[in-house]
């Protein structure tokens, strides 16, 4: 009953002379065939620019509007990818914290754009042999989701590349609390390489970072890891990718298309962002 009094008061406003403009949204949407028509003094409309007593104009749109979609990660990209026609059919989209191979697998549609992250030349390994070089085994950490065992794929390419027929050791797919026990007890002749930790052994989501303090706090040997976000949570070092500048880039394209340029004709940024 409530909500059929605010109805009917401002339908009484519109009868006596207030301009009412009805803006549907998702949960009306039937009402956006309409859109452009005016029903007994209410204007339906897609939009509807408002000028307060003060002479400010602000536009009026629904919440369910968008000027662009901007995702993180190839899960967020791909789920929006895959809604897109139902959740937001109309903006572009613009991805980052993905890697070009990860994208080339997806479909994305014309208007996507965004800022590749370039794992190509990544150091990190490197960096902790020639710091260690008495190593005799590269021990990797990572969680059990797709992207944690995508990322110590990679590691393990690094390593058979700067150091052919080094041993390694892989305690991915043990639970936690085995994998922390296991590198407390690792011989002096090794380092540990963190990758990535979305999820543990048991599917159960996890923040990297926190792991990782976990694991540096455990290890009795020195750990390295790729992320300048690791920085402060006991790592030795690498060479730090910076998810800031990616997402800083991101952003700088998004601008670019609320300004109005078309997405379909911004190339995705694909450049090293590590130091």
């Amino acid at each position: 009953q409530s909500h059929n009094d605010v109805v009917q008061k401002v339908l009484r406003k519109a009868r006596k002379g207030t301009r009412v403009v009805y803006v549907p949204g998702n949960h009306d949407e039937a009402a956006r065939h309409y859109i452009g028509v005016d029903f007994g003094g209410i204007a339906i409309r897609d939009e509807a620019m408002h000028v307060t007593s003060a002479g400010t104009r602000l536009l009026v749109t629904h919440g369910d509007r968008f000027d662009a979609v901007v995702t993180q990660r190839p899960e967020a990209l791909q789920f929006a990818v895959q809604n897109r026609p139902t959740l937001f059919p109309g903006p572009p989209l613009v991805f980052f914290d993905v890697t070009r191979g990860m994208v080339e697998r997806m479909e994305l549609p014309p208007d996507a754009t965004g800022a590749f992250t370039v794992i190509e030349g990544q150091r990190t390994v490197s960096v902790a042999l020639d710091l260690h070089p008495g190593a005799r085994r590269v021990v990797l950490v990572s969680g059990s989701s797709p992207l944690d065992r995508t990322v110590e794929g990679f590691i393990l390419k690094l390593v058979e590349a700067r150091a052919p027929g080094m041993e390694t050791l892989s305690l991915r797919g043990l639970a936690l609390d085995e994998q922390l026990r296991r590198l407390a007890g690792l011989p002096a002749d090794s380092v540990v390489i963190f990758g990535y930790y979305r999820a543990d052994s048991l599917g159960r989501s996890m923040v990297a970072r926190d792991v990782l303090d976990l694991v540096t706090r455990a290890s009795a040997v020195p750990v390295y890891g790729a992320s300048e976000t690791f920085l402060g949570h006991g790592i030795v070092g690498g060479d730090m990718e910076r998810p800031s500048l990616i997402a800083e880039r991101a952003a700088r394209l998004t601008v670019r298309i609320l300004r109005g340029e078309a997405a379909s004709s911004i190339p995705p940024l694909e450049e090293p962002a590590r130091q």
